[in-house]
């Protein structure tokens, strides 16, 4: 399964009905270092 992240500014970011849904034309595509991948620890 491929995994991409995308850069959402917090103003934007809201929580709907069917969750969060990215449109690549607005939201940048991320491949940089992550912290929030220890924060199921």
């Amino acid at each position: 399964m491929e995994r991409r992240r995308f850069l959402v500014p917090a103003s934007e970011y809201e929580v709907g009905r069917f969750g969060f849904v990215v449109d690549p034309a607005r939201h940048a595509s991320y491949g940089g270092p992550s912290s929030f991948v220890a924060w199921g620890r």
